[in-house]
């Protein structure tokens, strides 16, 4: 009985993880004026969110498809982000709103 309790098992258990691929994103124009498109790689639902130098949030949409026009107007001058999450993924652009 005691050799039974000195003896060990180990288990080896394999873990995967799979991460999700970098979304592939246009932003244009980059300065921008009054409008920016924004492609993304698939017909998919984002959601975007624009940012100001403090990261407040200034604006947000939520889109479907692989492309979309965004208003600017009535922005401040200056730098911005845009936060794109599709599904589990974000990226973030660094924009400039010229006059």
């Amino acid at each position: 009985m005691a050799d039974k309790a000195n003896r060990s098992h180990a288990t080896t258990i394999e873990l995967k993880f799979t991460s999700p691929l970098p979304l592939a994103h246009r932003v244009n124009p980059n300065p921008f004026v009054n409008e920016l498109t924004v492609e993304w790689d698939k017909e998919d639902a984002v959601r975007l969110e624009l940012l100001d130098a403090t990261g407040r949030l200034v604006r947000f949409w939520n889109r479907y498809g692989a492309r979309t026009s965004l208003s600017m107007e009535n922005l401040a001058d200056g730098p911005y982000q845009l936060r794109i999450i599709q599904g589990a993924c974000a990226t973030t652009h660094k924009l400039i709103k010229q006059p």
